[in-house]
């Protein structure tokens, strides 16, 4: 993740940004094939919409309403 000075201002945020990233990685570890597709979206949009919830606090602490961080918005590796 890009660590902006708009980040720095809030550590608490990018805290548990990292702890939603974490999550999904660890919800897919130990997942194969059909199993791992079938959870991967799931995962994919739970964490989006963690990330999702995470910018809109920021943004009400900040007052700051750009257009949320690219990261936030990649696309999921093989799609």
């Amino acid at each position: 993740m890009t660590t902006t000075s708009r980040d720095r201002r809030h550590p608490e945020l990018d805290d548990r940004a990292r702890r939603a990233w974490t999550a999904y990685r660890e919800s897919l570890r130990e997942l194969r094939g059909k199993e791992y597709e079938e959870a991967e979206g799931r995962s994919w949009h739970r964490l989006q919409s963690r990330l999702d919830e995470l910018a809109d606090e920021r943004d009400a602490l900040t007052g700051d309403h750009a257009p949320h961080e690219p990261e936030r918005r990649t696309r999921r590796r093989g799609v």
